[in-house]
């Protein structure tokens, strides 16, 4: 019985995300047909800003709770009370001055009316997903996956059923925007109601700075992964306008749809990775290697279907209106590949608290980021921000593989994702798809034993 609760738990996630999938690329094509590309850029451009200090409004709880959880002297549940509590502490007194100074920020930029009107609502938008969040964290921490399936499916359907019938008919970007922030209250009250009843929270003050200088850690690290996805779009519309946001937010949003996988994964061994590390280093450095052939086997896979599918995608789901998006949409396929690959690295490096490392790391690839792009949209357009993405995640998996080295091999990994990159340009779809599992089973690089293994070491700590 217990050796179902990893296939279970999967399945409630991958159920759950793959309809978060689905929704959210719905709610990306009605938006970008029922809107202009400027409109749509606009409020992309809007929401990417905002984004860029996201580690204010969430303060990486979804990883301190965790790790304050597990190191309680009672257990797992009274750790976890105490954690609830003073988090909701921690947010209640630094909410108001995160969302002033990020609205201060943005006045500093110079923005239309309009702009400014999108970044304010955004603000407010993030503040209640920052609690929702919080209380999201407590359902992973106790295995309540079919509860987490449930709560996030309903939210995007009823946000997707909002877009249609505002665009439909009532139009206007302004009344949507508007309404979006509303709908972040009720995300937030579901939040709070499906959560309330799993735990007691209790407010420990001495817990307030070790939880801050943890929280702080980790969110820092969200937001600097986050940049990477988001201000390149802020650069491109400062460069060339929001419509060129438009035309490079198709593919990078089908980009972000590939992280479904290892969010997947992360959620469902996150909770286990810090058990498993808090008893016994061995196990959780053995459970790191098996997750992160994982982690390369499904940027793989996803690298190929994004790679051969995803322009007649553009066309088929978006329309003509957005064919200038097919001369980046093969090159995204690379900056697939390279988010799957540090994930691993990431997972020893968070669990251990070795946030230095961490933050370092993407610390200079955001550099790395932002200087490409400022040095190859000029030149370029919208293809040099893909170029800049590829560039800057490719400097990440090297420095987060070197802090690691000792733990996960590199070119394991680049054996597992090199060779469909590197054929993809070459071969057609009906000689590398069948050709690429063909691969990987008389190289045996993934095994039977790996899946095993993961299963094993799930169940073990959840028993």
């Amino acid at each position: 019985m217990q050796s179902s609760k990893l296939v279970k738990a999967l399945a409630y996630m991958l159920t759950s995300n793959f309809v978060v999938l689905g929704v959210y690329l719905v709610t990306t094509i009605v938006m970008a047909r029922m809107l202009s590309p400027k409109d749509f850029g606009m409020l992309l451009a809007g929401e990417a800003f905002v984004a860029l200090f996201s580690f204010i409004f969430a303060l990486g709880f979804r990883n301190s709770l965790f790790r304050i959880s597990a190191q309680h002297e009672e257990g797992l549940q009274a750790g976890l009370n105490t954690a609830v509590g003073t988090g909701l502490f921690i947010k209640a007194v630094t909410f108001i001055p995160a969302a002033l100074l990020v609205y201060l920020i943005a006045t500093l930029t110079k923005p239309s009316a309009d702009q400014l009107y999108v970044i304010a609502c955004y603000i407010f938008i993030e503040t209640m997903e920052g609690f929702a969040k919080l209380f999201g964290t407590v359902r992973r921490a106790l295995g309540e996956f079919k509860l987490i399936s449930i709560v996030n499916s309903t939210n995007k359907i009823l946000r997707l059923a909002m877009i249609y019938i505002v665009l439909k008919y009532f139009g206007g970007w302004q009344l949507l925007v508007t309404l979006f922030a509303f709908f972040s209250i009720f995300k937030f009250l579901i939040s709070y109601l499906s959560t309330m009843k799993l735990c007691q929270p209790r407010l420990d003050l001495r817990q307030v700075l070790p939880m801050l200088r943890e929280s702080l850690g980790y969110g820092l690290y969200d937001t600097l992964e986050d940049a990477q996805a988001r201000i390149d779009r802020v650069i491109l519309n400062t460069m060339l306008g929001p419509t060129a946001v438009a035309f490079y937010a198709i593919p990078a949003r089908l980009n972000r749809l590939t992280k479904t996988i290892p969010q997947t994964i992360n959620q469902v061994f996150l909770p286990t990775l810090h058990e498993s590390y808090e008893r016994a280093e061995s196990q959780f450095l053995n459970l790191a290697q098996h997750i992160s052939r994982f982690f390369a086997l499904s940027g793989a896979v996803i690298f190929i279907l994004v790679y051969y599918f995803s322009d007649f995608i553009v066309l088929k789901l978006f329309g003509d209106q957005y064919a200038e998006s097919l001369s980046i949409v093969k090159i995204f396929a690379y900056a697939t590949l390279l988010l799957f690959l540090d994930k691993a690295s990431n997972l020893i490096l968070a669990v251990r608290g070795e946030h230095v490392k961490r933050i370092g790391s993407l610390l200079v690839s955001t550099i790395i980021f932002v200087a490409a792009n400022l040095l190859l949209v000029p030149r370029l357009g919208i293809v040099g921000a893909v170029y800049a993405a590829i560039i800057a995640s490719a400097a990440r998996v090297l420095f987060m593989c070197f802090f690691t080295h000792k733990q996960i091999s590199l070119m394991h990994l680049l054996m597992i994702a090199a060779v469909p990159a590197a054929l993809a340009p070459l071969v057609p779809a009906w000689i590398l798809i069948p050709a690429y599992p063909v691969y990987l089973y008389l190289s045996a690089i993934i095994t039977v034993e790996d899946i095993k293994l993961l299963r094993k070491a799930f169940t073990k700590n959840r028993v």
